[in-house]
């Protein structure tokens, strides 16, 4: 087996595209218990983790000579889910917004719950989308796709905050008075005790505002 040492931006499904891997299923079912256990979103991982990449097994099709065959791979979709808010906290449904990704233009408008949701391909880095919010305005987000962290990492307690909107500085794993302000502000939105520190309610209450 080989080793695929983690960088920002990877995830399983990169990973398994990068590897020629169809399937991310095989990635993730090589890793081990903990592993899995210390990663429960398999696309969010942190740079230096060590994946396992388990040998390839070559499938063999019995086909008549003579004749011209066609083979197609199925991959597993890989999907971008963003769910929008505006500044008051609603979610904003029924906007019509564009998504550009590896050269395609995607378009559609957010559900009931202001979701996002398209397939895109799996190695994909970044990905571009507009909301037309009016006739005269347009908000237009870059998203860098894969480059959230674990929860485990104050980094990535920084990045779901200031994906929320209450954290303006960078994801440098610096708990300064900045990460505080930011935590007591979602601890005060959440109607939980305003501590300033990250525990485990919080960070519940934190990885299910950030995915619901």
């Amino acid at each position: 087996m080989a080793t695929h040492w983690v960088k920002q931006g990877d995830c399983i499904s990169s990973i398994a595209w990068e590897h020629g891997f169809a399937d991310w299923q095989l990635i993730w079912d090589a890793q081990t218990d903990d592993f899995r256990r210390n990663h429960p979103n398999p696309n969010t991982l942190a740079p230096g983790d060590e994946v396992v990449i388990p040998e390839r097994t070559p499938k063999r099709v019995s086909v008549a000579t003579n004749a011209s065959h066609v083979f197609k791979v199925r991959r597993p979709p890989t999907r971008l889910r963003v769910r929008l808010r505006g500044d008051d906290g609603k979610v904003l449904s029924g906007i019509k917004y564009e998504l550009m990704v590896a050269d395609k233009t995607l378009s559609g408008n957010t559900d009931d719950d202001g979701l996002v949701d398209q397939p895109v391909p799996a190695n994909a880095a970044t990905a571009t989308l507009t909301l037309f919010t009016s006739d005269t305005a347009n908000i237009v987000l870059s998203i860098r796709l894969g480059h959230i962290d674990p929860m485990q990492w104050i980094s990535g307690v920084q990045g779901r905050l200031r994906n929320l909107g209450y954290f303006a500085g960078p994801s440098d794993g610096q708990a300064d008075d900045n990460l505080e302000a930011a935590l007591r502000a979602f601890q005060r939105d959440q109607g939980i005790d305003e501590t300033g520190t990250l525990d485990d309610s919080t960070r519940d209450k934190l990885e299910s505002a950030y995915m619901g």
